[in-house]
């Protein structure tokens, strides 16, 4: 969040407040990050997969979300990804006023495009 000012407070609180999730999932959550990702050798698999090659159709519609002010997924790329991908529908939806976390920074935004593009398969609140 491009605001934030403490993991804690700022995330970790959050997901231990959020209702969507079980008092175990919330551990689990956590006990991932911290152990199950690091021996996993996901990350490995993730930084050395080339994603637009290995991945280069779904036969799903595709959407991306992205924050303006994120600096974990680069947005240029992102775009550039969708714009290769072939898929039956796709659309790209910039933030503004999020970083990595849109659907906390901005939910009423997110939840408009969900009802309004995704659920009925369009792209009409895409970025042109």
């Amino acid at each position: 969040m491009h605001n934030m000012r403490s993991i804690i407070k700022d995330i970790f609180l959050l997901v231990w407040t959020c209702r969507a999730y079980t008092v175990k999932e919330k551990f689990n959550i956590w006990i991932a990050k911290f152990s199950f990702i690091p021996k996993s050798g996901l990350r490995y698999q993730i930084i050395n997969l080339d994603i637009p090659i290995n991945i280069p159709r779904l036969e799903i519609p595709v959407y991306f979300f992205s924050g303006r002010y994120d600096l974990t997924v680069n947005k240029d790329l992102s775009k550039e990804y969708l714009e290769k991908i072939e898929a039956p529908v796709k659309g790209f939806y910039t933030f503004n006023n999020s970083a990595h976390s849109p659907m906390f920074e901005e939910p009423q935004k997110l939840k408009e495009i969900l009802n309004k593009d995704v659920l009925n398969r369009l792209k009409t609140m895409a970025d042109n």
